[in-house]
């Protein structure tokens, strides 16, 4: 019932909002309204997307190829993170993500059970439509693999892909195929930011992770318009995995444990709100008790923060969120969005 009280809220504001631009005799011109156009690389049918809120810093500048190619899985023998497990092939893991989504992609539907891997979370993936992202943990090595799927048609349809896609659209001109190329730069940058307290390298971890993507794949070709000064371009892949050790938790942290909330609360603001502070993000790792950063998404990006970004509990945190995201889907101004839309530059947080 609650999410579907979201959905409603959601759908009710999204009409609003449309029928206040239509509303408006200074709206721009059709001609003037930033537009993306995306195909298959090679090919000639194309998809379109035209939105005030695109810009060019969240869609062409978070895309590293180079970095990412030094990051890449190994298929080599790699240790787990617990030494006590034997060394792992890295070409049998990267075998089995190839015939999972061999799998994925043959069928409209998900089954209950496949022979190598576990669904660990599936609400973001669209099986009909082959899009989104789907986590599974390897069954017999100690692995998980993020998946995400993308095709020219679904880059440039934010709304039709459930309600926080949708949202973080809105609010930082986002998509998620894209932002998912971030999680490893941000590992990298929280990483180190614990290694420069003595506090919290004794007490919090970041898992290894790595990029992996398939041997034969197409790629989407992404191209701007009325976006910054120049027209711009990416192409990129249409399906990758992030790879990262697989966590087993002593305890999961609690929105409801005072302790908790304050631990996360403390390191989110110490390494910059370079992390989402959801709360399932924090768990303790068995054996070790070490305080494990599960997901390194990077926040900023996700939500558009353009300043440093201050809350003192996670009530506020939430409160803050939401007052951001209302004024970003109805309380832009023209000039802020000429802004926005304008520049060549990230505007975003970095890494």
């Amino acid at each position: 019932m609650v999410n579907y009280m979201r959905y409603v809220a959601f759908l009710t504001l999204l009409f609003i909002h449309y029928c206040s631009m239509s509303r408006s005799i200074y709206r721009m011109s059709s001609d003037e309204i930033p537009r993306i156009t995306t195909r298959w690389l090679g090919e000639k049918k194309t998809y379109t997307l035209q939105h005030p809120n695109l810009e060019v810093g969240p869609l062409f500048t978070n895309y590293d190829p180079s970095y990412l190619a030094e990051h890449a899985f190994p298929e080599i023998f790699i240790q787990p993170r617990n030494i006590e497990h034997a060394p792992v092939d890295g070409s049998d893991l990267a075998k089995i993500l190839e015939n999972f989504l061999k799998e994925l992609q043959s069928s409209n539907s998900l089954r209950a059970h496949y022979k190598d891997v576990i669904i660990l979370k599936k609400k973001d993936y669209n099986p009909r439509s082959h899009t989104g992202m789907i986590i599974v943990k390897f069954r017999k090595y100690p692995f998980i693999a993020k998946i995400s799927l993308e095709t020219p048609s679904s880059f440039v349809s934010p709304f039709s892909k459930g309600f926080e896609p949708a949202i973080f659209f809105m609010m930082g001109s986002i998509n998620r195929h894209i932002s998912g190329f971030l999680r490893i730069k941000n590992a990298e940058a929280i990483r180190s930011f614990i290694a420069q307290s003595p506090y919290w390298s004794a007490r919090v971890d970041v898992p290894r992770k790595w990029f992996w993507q398939p041997k034969y794949q197409r790629c989407i070709e992404v191209t701007s318009s009325n976006m910054g000064s120049q027209q711009h371009r990416i192409v990129i892949p249409s399906v990758y995995a992030i790879i990262a050790d697989a966590i087993t938790p002593d305890h999961c942290f609690c929105l409801f444990n005072r302790e908790d909330r304050l631990k996360a609360l403390e390191f989110c603001h110490y390494v910059g709100i370079r992390v989402d502070l959801h709360i399932d993000n924090f768990m303790v790792e068995q054996g070790s008790g070490i305080l494990i950063l599960v997901d390194t998404e990077h926040f900023p990006s996700m939500v558009g923060l353009r300043d440093e970004f201050s809350f003192s509990s996670y009530g506020d945190w939430y409160w803050k969120l939401s007052y951001k995201g209302f004024f970003d889907c109805f309380g832009r101004t023209k000039d802020v969005r000429k802004k926005y839309q304008s520049s060549d530059e990230r505007l975003i947080l970095s890494c």
